[in-house]
């Protein structure tokens, strides 16, 4: 039983830890963020949510059960309470990072990928472009070797996330400039279609 209590208190305060890092690391993908928000965090706030959870462990610990003393129930409660307060935030995090409850993510983009379904999605409202333009666009697209796939006109951390893979794996097939390099080619295009357009006028 006191093994259990330890394990119990052990893990309630490595997951409250982890959960506090990873919250102010932006689910550690940026840790010069990390000082940034530390500087600016809500202590009282924290302390309030943390003597909610004793608070609340304790009046649980109230509750009658077999012939368990109230110092040994309150050793299991408050720590279970701080273990489902932290997994429910970090599965909050992760689902939200990740974008895991949406149609695109991190993870549907690894299945693309490895299924050899190499795409960019778009979102938001699209740009009337010229003819010309959308077929040099149609071409790079082809040279770089991924589609253009249009989402409609909403965002989500899910596409985000999901260009974000792909564009991960585009850089090492590609190079790191490939972008620069697609982009610069679309805008030589577009200027020249730009300098025609006057004279049809």
């Amino acid at each position: 039983m006191r093994k259990l209590r330890i394990i119990l208190i052990v893990t309630a305060i490595a997951l409250f830890f982890l959960e506090t890092l990873l919250e102010l690391s932006n689910v550690g993908q940026n840790w010069e963020l990390f000082w940034v928000v530390l500087k600016r965090w809500d202590f009282k706030y924290s302390s309030f949510v943390i003597l909610c959870l004793f608070g609340l462990g304790f009046l649980i610990a109230l509750i009658p059960f077999k012939n368990s003393r109230y110092r040994t129930k309150a050793f299991f409660t408050i720590p279970i309470l701080f273990i489902l307060f932290s997994a429910y935030y970090l599965a909050g995090m992760v689902d939200f990072y990740y974008g895991l409850s949406e149609d695109h993510n991190y993870f549907t983009a690894k299945k693309d990928i490895s299924n050899g379904k190499i795409q960019l999605l778009a979102a938001g409202l699209l740009v009337d472009e010229s003819t010309e333009v959308e077929r040099a666009r149609d071409s790079l697209c082809s040279v770089f070797g991924f589609k253009s796939v249009s989402v409609g006109c909403i965002s989500s951390e899910g596409i985000e996330r999901y260009n974000e893979t792909m564009k991960d794996f585009l850089k090492e097939k590609n190079g790191k400039d490939w972008e620069k390099v697609f982009h610069r080619e679309l805008d030589i295009v577009r200027n020249r279609n730009n300098q025609k357009s006057p004279a049809k006028r």
